[in-house]
Protein backbone atom coordinates (compact mmCIF):
# COMPACT_ATOMS: atom_id res chain seq x y z
CA UNK A 1 0.00 0.00 0.00
CA UNK A 2 1.43 3.05 -1.05
CA UNK A 3 1.81 5.94 1.88
CA UNK A 4 0.89 9.38 1.98
CA UNK A 5 1.71 12.06 3.85
CA UNK A 6 -0.82 14.98 4.72
CA UNK A 7 -1.20 17.13 7.85
CA UNK A 8 -4.67 17.76 9.81
CA UNK A 9 -5.15 21.36 11.87
CA UNK A 10 -7.90 21.70 14.26
CA UNK A 11 -8.97 18.13 16.14
CA UNK A 12 -8.12 14.62 16.04
CA UNK A 13 -9.97 12.44 14.09
CA UNK A 14 -10.59 8.83 14.17
CA UNK A 15 -10.20 6.49 11.71
CA UNK A 16 -12.60 6.78 8.55
CA UNK A 17 -12.64 6.00 4.73
CA UNK A 18 -13.06 8.93 2.29
CA UNK A 19 -12.91 8.79 -1.31
CA UNK A 20 -10.61 10.83 -3.14
CA UNK A 21 -10.63 10.89 -7.36
CA UNK A 22 -11.79 7.93 -6.95
CA UNK A 23 -9.86 5.84 -4.75
CA UNK A 24 -11.15 4.42 -1.40
CA UNK A 25 -8.39 6.44 1.11
CA UNK A 26 -8.25 5.13 4.29
CA UNK A 27 -7.09 7.71 6.85
CA UNK A 28 -5.80 6.34 10.41
CA UNK A 29 -4.86 8.58 13.26
CA UNK A 30 -1.63 9.00 13.40
CA UNK A 31 -1.60 12.38 14.95
CA UNK A 32 1.65 13.40 16.75
CA UNK A 33 1.70 16.11 19.73
CA UNK A 34 4.13 18.44 17.15
CA UNK A 35 2.89 18.51 14.39
CA UNK A 36 -0.15 16.61 14.03
CA UNK A 37 0.70 14.43 11.10
CA UNK A 38 -2.11 11.87 9.45
CA UNK A 39 -1.07 9.68 6.73
CA UNK A 40 -3.59 8.45 3.73
CA UNK A 41 -3.49 5.22 3.00
CA UNK A 42 -4.66 3.84 -0.69
CA UNK A 43 -6.90 0.72 -1.02
CA UNK A 44 -7.83 -0.24 -4.29
CA UNK A 45 -11.24 0.15 -5.70
CA UNK A 46 -11.38 -3.68 -6.21
CA UNK A 47 -11.57 -4.17 -2.44
CA UNK A 48 -14.43 -1.79 -2.16
CA UNK A 49 -16.46 -3.91 -4.68
CA UNK A 50 -16.02 -6.92 -2.82
CA UNK A 51 -16.95 -5.53 0.43
CA UNK A 52 -19.82 -4.57 -1.56
CA UNK A 53 -20.65 -8.04 -3.03
CA UNK A 54 -20.82 -9.18 0.56
CA UNK A 55 -22.85 -6.95 1.72
CA UNK A 56 -25.70 -7.94 -1.35
CA UNK A 57 -24.74 -11.80 0.39
CA UNK A 58 -26.42 -10.64 3.29
CA UNK A 59 -29.41 -9.53 2.01
CA UNK A 60 -29.78 -11.93 -0.60
CA UNK A 61 -31.92 -14.65 1.65
CA UNK A 62 -34.18 -11.81 2.78
CA UNK A 63 -34.81 -11.08 -1.18
CA UNK A 64 -35.11 -14.05 -1.66
CA UNK A 65 -37.73 -14.99 1.01
CA UNK A 66 -39.90 -11.81 -0.10
CA UNK A 67 -40.31 -12.59 -3.60
CA UNK A 68 -41.13 -16.26 -2.42
CA UNK A 69 -43.51 -14.75 -0.26
CA UNK A 70 -45.14 -12.51 -2.80
CA UNK A 71 -45.13 -15.24 -5.31
CA UNK A 72 -47.02 -17.92 -3.12
CA UNK A 73 -49.73 -15.35 -2.07
CA UNK A 74 -49.80 -13.49 -6.18
CA UNK A 75 -49.43 -17.11 -7.86
CA UNK A 76 -46.98 -15.58 -9.79
CA UNK A 77 -43.07 -16.39 -10.63
CA UNK A 78 -41.09 -13.29 -10.01
CA UNK A 79 -37.76 -13.90 -9.36
CA UNK A 80 -35.31 -12.94 -6.32
CA UNK A 81 -32.24 -12.20 -8.71
CA UNK A 82 -33.50 -9.94 -10.72
CA UNK A 83 -31.93 -6.52 -10.57
CA UNK A 84 -34.84 -4.61 -10.73
CA UNK A 85 -36.19 -6.10 -7.59
CA UNK A 86 -33.38 -6.32 -5.73
CA UNK A 87 -32.82 -2.36 -6.41
CA UNK A 88 -36.24 -2.09 -5.33
CA UNK A 89 -36.18 -4.25 -1.80
CA UNK A 90 -32.77 -3.68 -0.61
CA UNK A 91 -33.04 0.00 0.48
CA UNK A 92 -36.40 -0.64 2.42
CA UNK A 93 -34.34 -4.04 4.34
CA UNK A 94 -32.01 -0.97 5.43
CA UNK A 95 -35.32 0.41 7.39
CA UNK A 96 -37.86 -2.52 7.53
CA UNK A 97 -38.36 -6.13 8.90
CA UNK A 98 -38.92 -9.30 6.36
CA UNK A 99 -42.12 -9.36 8.40
CA UNK A 100 -42.61 -5.72 7.41
CA UNK A 101 -42.76 -6.33 3.52
CA UNK A 102 -44.82 -9.86 4.41
CA UNK A 103 -47.49 -7.43 6.28
CA UNK A 104 -47.53 -5.34 2.88
CA UNK A 105 -47.43 -7.91 0.66
CA UNK A 106 -50.88 -9.29 2.79
CA UNK A 107 -52.84 -6.03 3.14
CA UNK A 108 -52.73 -5.14 -0.61
CA UNK A 109 -53.89 -9.14 -1.67
CA UNK A 110 -56.70 -8.66 0.80
CA UNK A 111 -57.42 -5.51 -0.84
CA UNK A 112 -56.72 -6.05 -4.50
CA UNK A 113 -56.02 -9.91 -5.53
CA UNK A 114 -60.18 -10.06 -6.42
CA UNK A 115 -60.09 -6.98 -8.13
CA UNK A 116 -59.27 -7.76 -11.90
CA UNK A 117 -58.43 -4.32 -12.67
CA UNK A 118 -56.22 -4.29 -9.14
CA UNK A 119 -54.86 -7.19 -9.19
CA UNK A 120 -52.14 -6.49 -12.31
CA UNK A 121 -50.69 -4.24 -9.56
CA UNK A 122 -49.64 -6.93 -7.23
CA UNK A 123 -46.11 -6.55 -8.39
CA UNK A 124 -42.61 -5.68 -6.87
CA UNK A 125 -42.38 -2.15 -8.84
CA UNK A 126 -46.13 -1.10 -7.10
CA UNK A 127 -45.79 -2.97 -3.79
CA UNK A 128 -41.83 -1.79 -2.69
CA UNK A 129 -41.61 1.35 -4.21
CA UNK A 130 -40.61 4.25 -2.24
CA UNK A 131 -43.06 6.17 -3.28
CA UNK A 132 -46.05 3.52 -1.75
CA UNK A 133 -43.84 1.65 -0.01
CA UNK A 134 -45.25 3.48 3.97
CA UNK A 135 -48.26 4.14 2.98
CA UNK A 136 -49.09 0.13 1.64
CA UNK A 137 -47.50 -0.95 4.82
CA UNK A 138 -49.75 1.15 7.14
CA UNK A 139 -52.84 -0.05 5.53
CA UNK A 140 -55.17 -1.79 7.76
CA UNK A 141 -57.14 -4.33 6.03
CA UNK A 142 -60.91 -5.10 6.82
CA UNK A 143 -59.74 -8.56 8.55
CA UNK A 144 -57.34 -6.51 10.84
CA UNK A 145 -60.51 -3.95 11.68
CA UNK A 146 -62.46 -6.88 12.30
CA UNK A 147 -60.23 -9.18 14.26
CA UNK A 148 -59.36 -5.66 16.51
CA UNK A 149 -63.02 -5.03 17.17
CA UNK A 150 -63.41 -8.84 18.11
CA UNK A 151 -60.11 -8.40 20.50
CA UNK A 152 -61.24 -5.45 22.32
CA UNK A 153 -65.14 -7.13 22.47
CA UNK A 154 -64.37 -10.04 24.30
CA UNK A 155 -61.39 -8.17 26.73
CA UNK A 156 -64.55 -6.00 27.58
CA UNK A 157 -66.52 -8.87 28.21
CA UNK A 158 -64.04 -10.94 30.04
CA UNK A 159 -63.43 -8.08 32.14
CA UNK A 160 -60.37 -6.88 31.06
CA UNK A 161 -60.53 -3.34 30.14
Amino acid sequence: MKQVKAYLLGEDIPSRAVFLYGVLREIKNHITPTNKEIFFYEVPIKEEKKASNRAFENYKDAIDEIITYLNIRTGKRYSSTAKANIELIKPRLLEYSVNDFKRLIDNKCNAWLDNPKMVTYLRPETLFSKKHFESYLNETSPEQVEDDLFNELDSYTNGDA
